[in-house]
């Protein structure tokens, strides 16, 4: 079972790029399915339980939280120690292998619906990738997706209207622990920039990474039904268009250009010069 994890900081256009997988006849995107309710809205803008494609999947079988984290020393170490969130609770997993299996049918059943080789899983965690891994059925195939650390920082003034301190400094620490697994599973790095300038290309070698072929009209991803059962709001925008965004240059205040620059500007550096 092949699995396309998209790992991104927040704000950094996965919702899109899934959006424009989704859009191939092969490949299916269920969204941030680590959020999955039973009062959720899909991308068709029906009820979780009421869409063509989740009521059947969701009410064969009840299931809690299905967000799993571990600690940082944990990650660091390697260890395999992870936590089940449920609300503002961290709880210990008594059966690992219970969670996993109630996640591989998930996948396995929207694989037989929708008849898709692969599926896009944009819930942006990495321990959520770790986790499942331990299924040798599951073949994770890591999209890091990375968009300029300013223009994160301004997406979360312009929604939060808070200081993005912690919102750089999780865009650093995010991306630095991406780069721990490239050599682990078969990995892609998206530069989000340059995904906007030319975002055929992008999607080219995407499909090249998974062995498949572009198809006509997948730039044109909002003439298509989805169903990701979790995401921002972008999943219910009617526009096809793609957009650099480039506001943070004009508008993110000097202070946090200057704070990003000094602390985290040599990633963000290696990031624009890698090659993709």
């Amino acid at each position: 079972m092949k699995i396309i994890f998209i790992l991104s900081a927040a704000h950094s256009g996965s919702t899109l790029i899934e959006s424009i997988l989704d859009s191939h006849s092969k490949i299916f995107g269920v969204g941030e399915i680590s959020h999955l309710k039973k009062d959720n809205i899909c991308s068709c803008g029906k009820r979780i339980t009421e869409c063509s494609l989740w009521a059947e999947i969701v009410s064969q079988k009840e299931f809690g939280s299905l967000l799993v984290q571990r600690s940082l020393i944990n990650f660091i170490l390697g260890r395999k120690k992870f936590h089940l969130i449920e609300g503002n609770k961290l709880k210990v997993i008594v059966n690992s292998t219970k969670l996993i299996n109630f996640n591989f049918y998930l996948y396995n059943k929207v694989l037989e619906k929708s008849k898709a080789t692969h599926l896009v899983d944009t819930s942006k965690s990495i321990d959520r990738l770790t986790f499942l891994a331990q299924c040798k059925k599951i073949e994770p195939i890591i999209i890091h997706l990375v968009r300029d650390g300013r223009g994160v920082a301004w997406s979360h003034i312009r929604k939060y209207k808070k200081s993005p301190l912690k919102t750089m400094q999780s865009w650093f620490l995010f991306n630095l622990m991406v780069e721990s697994l490239k050599k682990k599973y078969k990995y892609l790095y998206i530069n989000y920039e340059n995904f906007t300038v030319n975002p055929e290309a992008t999607i080219r070698k995407i499909l090249k990474l998974i062995s498949l072929k572009y198809e006509e009209g997948m730039l044109m991803f909002n003439d298509f039904v989805h169903h990701q059962a979790e995401g921002n709001r972008m999943r219910f925008l009617n526009d096809n268009r793609i957009r650099k965004s480039e506001a943070w240059k004009i508008r993110l205040p000097l202070k946090y250009k200057r704070l990003f620059s000094i602390f985290f500007g040599w990633m963000n550096y290696y990031y624009l010069k890698l090659k993709q």
